[in-house]
């Protein structure tokens, strides 16, 4: 393979593997973070600092490197919600992308499901709220709603709310953590939660990984919503599996995606209904995409989404699983509010049987809160075993071995 030169924008932590990945593949990588001490700095070839959420701090710092430093041949979105920006670059240094509409429309959650409805993608109900009027009207009509902003990432401003609930409350939440000040409302669907992971070629679209979702903590931590990691492969059936990846190839035609990631939240409910809560134009955070996928299937998604950008080619073989390895990812969450006075025990979580990945970042001296989004843990442990279920235990079993004193 020739020594291509790719972009990742997006620097953190949830990112390092992928860079090494592709590294480790023979590509050149250049990374893109408005942080000067992003993690992935330390293991790229090079590095850009500019805000990867701001196309014009972006865009003219990426093109100055390419024109003056080196020519980038393509890009990749990895763990950040940015396929907007990055479509911008791609569109101004002339290399393959995303038309920057397209890309628009996949940071647009009300744009994304009116495009899915109109194409008849079953989406949750859904409704742009102007006033906290709107959540009251909603929750009567539907009885219980997920109140989030149209624009912003993760699960950041995102709450259930019932007829019990604070609708005041959770629309200035969402309200607060949208750039453009524009909260949706979405009728709840009860059901298995997936993430998965897709790979656009040639207007196919192929779905090399199937998570299931765990969100064991809805009640302890509610209104907010908090997943509590996933598992590897699916436990759904054959039957639905293929029926998801038709919906997903369907989608992302309707979405006029015809080449690059795809990353899907979707939801399966009691009668067997696929509904796509949310699609992204990128790859994952949370080492879905760079260690959970790679190592229950064998595929390396982000050296083949780094080969698609590029325009090197991708076979048959390339997107065919060799492996099927049962995978747990659990995160580590405080139990109460306070200081990090001491931590022990994470050397032994780390040697536990089938713990293949155990990072914890709480430190002593930290300041934790209880976690408000996907962003608040204090660290993770993947696990893997001959079974769902004893990887699953694996993984409680590490996160027990770790000891947190926070007063």
């Amino acid at each position: 393979m020739g020594r291509k030169t790719i972009l990742l924008i997006g620097g953190g932590l949830e990112a390092v593997e992928g860079v090494i990945q592709l590294k480790e593949a023979g590509f050149f990588t250049v990374v893109c973070d408005g942080d000067s001490q992003a993690p992935c700095f330390k293991v790229a070839d090079a590095a850009v600092v500019a805000s990867i959420y701001h196309a014009d701090q972006c865009v003219p710092a990426v093109a100055d490197f390419h024109n003056n430093i080196r020519s980038i041949d393509g890009l990749i979105v990895i763990a950040v919600d940015a396929p907007h920006v990055g479509a911008r670059v791609a569109e101004h240094i002339g290399i393959p992308g995303l038309p920057v509409p397209v890309a628009d429309r996949m940071v647009d959650k009300v744009a994304m499901k009116e495009c899915l409805h109109g194409a008849g993608v079953a989406v949750p109900d859904f409704a742009l709220v102007t006033h906290v009027s709107g959540l009251h009207h909603y929750v009567e009509r539907w009885d219980k709603i997920v109140v989030k902003p149209v624009d912003s990432r993760g699960s950041k401003g995102v709450s259930i709310l019932d007829s019990g609930g604070d609708a005041k409350w959770a629309y200035e939440h969402a309200l607060t953590h949208s750039p453009t000040d524009r909260v949706m409302a979405e009728r709840f669907i009860e059901g298995r939660q997936l993430s998965t992971e897709s790979l656009v070629i040639d207007g196919i679209t192929h779905t090399l990984g199937m998570a299931d979702r765990n969100y064991e903590f809805l009640e302890t931590y509610a209104p907010y919503v908090i997943e509590n990691g996933g598992d590897l492969p699916t436990s759904l059936s054959d039957d639905i599996v293929a029926e998801v990846r038709a919906v997903l190839d369907t989608a992302s035609a309707a979405l006029d995606i015809a080449s690059g990631p795809v990353k899907g939240d979707l939801v399966v409910d009691r009668t067997g209904k696929i509904y796509i809560i949310e699609l992204a134009a990128r790859l994952s955070g949370g080492h879905l995409c760079t260690f959970e996928i790679p190592y229950s299937t064998g595929v390396e998604l982000v050296t083949l989404a780094g080969k698609l950008a590029t325009g090197l080619p991708v076979t048959d073989q390339d997107l065919q699983p060799t492996e099927n390895r049962h995978v747990c990812i659990r995160l580590l969450f405080p139990a109460n509010e306070g200081e990090v006075v001491s931590l022990s025990g994470v050397d032994a979580a780390g040697r536990a049987p089938g713990v293949l990945k155990l990072i914890v970042w709480a430190v002593p001296g930290a300041q934790c809160k209880l976690p408000t989004n996907s962003g608040g843990s204090l660290g993770m442990v993947i696990t893997t075993a001959e079974n769902r279920e004893d990887a699953q235990l694996r993984a409680q079993e590490a996160l027990n071995l770790i000891k947190l004193d926070i007063s």
